[in-house]
């Protein structure tokens, strides 16, 4: 997971909190990711133990205030609420944080997980657009790859023609000091 900011977020108000019949407390249903509404990547059963942040955190091996921006940007719903107030994650939650944490292992931006976690949401579609957004990463991954080692080879020039001197006659700060060159990145 990546870290989230320290910034604090609001906490719902008792208006926000509707109470089901059976019994515990749900967010209302309309958490909004732009076109489309956030649903589980799995389905769960109402019986289905509940965990507090900390507990989440562990489990998804994502920092709590990690676990806090994917809710206010949209990415996992706002979790039920225990009577006491605690945030209660169920396994679909867990799953989901794991959805995303594996996403940015492997170098998806936000807005990309968020295109996937709609995919899996939807079993109607086929494997094709996911396919697509796989295929189009990889080829920004090899682009940037390309670029790296653009900027290495360069380095490594800057690198070896500096002969140790004084610090005034530095050919990597020297260099440094120079308009970028074709390699931009």
């Amino acid at each position: 997971c990546i870290p989230a900011t320290s910034t604090t977020l609001p906490q719902p108000q008792h208006s926000d909190i509707t109470r089901s019949v059976e019994g515990p407390l749900l967010q209302p249903e309309n958490h909004s990711l732009g076109p489309a509404s956030v649903k589980s990547v799995v389905t769960t059963e109402s019986s289905d133990p509940s965990m507090k942040i900390s507990q989440a955190a562990e489990a998804s091996g994502c920092h709590l205030e990690t676990i806090r921006y994917y809710e206010k940007i949209g990415l996992l719903p706002h979790p039920t609420r225990t009577d006491s107030g605690y945030r209660a994650y169920t396994s679909a939650d867990i799953e989901r944080l794991r959805f995303i944490a594996r996403g940015r292992d492997l170098g998806f931006s936000l807005e990309e997980i968020r295109s996937l976690l709609q995919l899996a949401s939807d079993e109607r579609l086929s494997c094709d657009d996911v396919d697509r957004l796989a295929r189009t990463h990889l080829t920004d991954i090899r682009a940037r790859q390309e670029d790296l080692r653009r900027m290495a080879d360069e380095l490594e020039r800057v690198i070896i023609s500096c002969h140790g001197g004084q610090r005034a006659e530095c050919t990597i700060l020297s260099t440094l000091r120079q308009p970028t060159q074709s390699f931009e990145v």
